[in-house]
C-alpha cells in the first residue's frame, strides 16, 4: 500500500508540476523573444535615423515614399549589413505578433485621413509598418518601442508569477483538474469559454471527486488521501 501511495503521489506530482513548469518555460521563452527583436529594431532604427538626418523633409511624398526613398540611401550606406539586419526583423515579426496576440497586446491600427480630405481606413501593424508603411501617416518609432516595453513589462510580471506557481499546491492540484479540458482540447474543442463557465467548474468538481472515489477503490483511506500534498 505504501509503495503504491508513493507511485500515485509520485505521478499526481508530476502532472500537477507540469503545468507551471510549462508555463514558465512559455514566457521565459517569449520574453527572451521580445528582447532580442527590441535589440534588433533598435539597431535598425537607429542606422535609419543616422541617414534621414541629411534628408530634407517633404509634404510631397506619402509615408511610404518617403520611407522607401529612405531605405534606399540606408541600402547604399550600409550595405549587406542593413539588408541582413532589415531580413532579420522581416523573420521576426510574425513571432512578435503572435507573441502579442497571446498577452492581449494590439499590435494593430487604423489609419485615417483628415475629415475634410476623406479617404479609405487603412489598417496597419506597427511593426510591419517598420518595413512598409502603407498608412496616411507615419508610424512613429516611438510608438512601436512603447508597444514592446508593454510587452516585456507583462512577460516578466507572468514570468515572476508562473516562477511562484511551480512552488504553489494550488496550481498543481488546478494542473491536475484541467487534464480534461487538455484532451478537448486535442480533439480540436475551444475549451476557454467552456472552461470559464459554470458547466466547466461542475465538471471539475465532478474530476475531483472521480479522483477521489478511485483512490478510495483503490484502498486508500480518507486520511491517506488527506495527506497528498495537492
Amino acid at each position: 500500500m505504501n509503495q503504491q501511495m508513493i507511485y500515485i503521489s509520485l505521478g499526481l506530482l508530476i502532472i500537477g508540476l507540469s503545468g507551471p513548469i510549462l508555463r514558465f518555460a512559455k514566457y521565459l521563452l517569449y520574453l527572451r523573444r521580445v528582447t532580442s527583436f527590441k535589440a534588433k529594431l533598435e539597431n535598425f532604427s537607429e542606422m535609419e535615423e543616422k541617414i534621414s538626418v541629411n534628408i530634407k523633409p517633404t509634404f510631397i511624398l506619402s509615408p511610404r515614399e518617403a520611407q522607401y526613398c529612405l531605405q534606399l540611401k540606408c541600402k547604399k550606406e550600409y550595405g549587406v549589413q542593413y539588408e541582413s539586419l532589415r531580413t532579420q526583423v522581416a523573420e521576426e515579426i510574425p513571432g512578435i505578433c503572435f507573441v502579442a496576440s497571446q498577452i492581449a497586446i494590439n499590435t494593430s491600427r487604423q489609419s485615417y485621413l483628415a475629415l475634410a480630405v476623406g479617404g479609405p481606413i487603412i489598417g496597419i501593424c506597427i511593426f510591419g509598418s517598420a518595413l512598409e508603411d502603407l498608412g496616411h501617416v507615419e508610424t512613429k518609432w516611438q510608438t512601436r518601442f512603447d508597444t514592446l516595453d508593454k510587452m516585456i513589462g507583462i512577460l516578466k510580471t507572468a514570468r515572476a508569477s508562473s516562477f511562484i506557481q511551480i512552488f504553489d499546491p494550488r496550481s498543481w492540484l488546478t494542473s491536475i483538474l484541467r487534464i480534461p479540458f487538455y484532451l478537448l482540447k486535442a480533439t480540436g474543442f475551444n475549451i476557454e469559454k467552456i472552461e470559464d463557465s459554470l458547466l466547466g467548474h461542475l465538471f471539475k468538481a465532478a474530476f475531483l471527486i472521480a479522483i477521489i472515489m478511485v483512490l478510495l477503490k483503490l484502498g486508500f483511506t480518507t486520511k491517506d488521501i488527506s495527506g497528498f500534498h495537492l
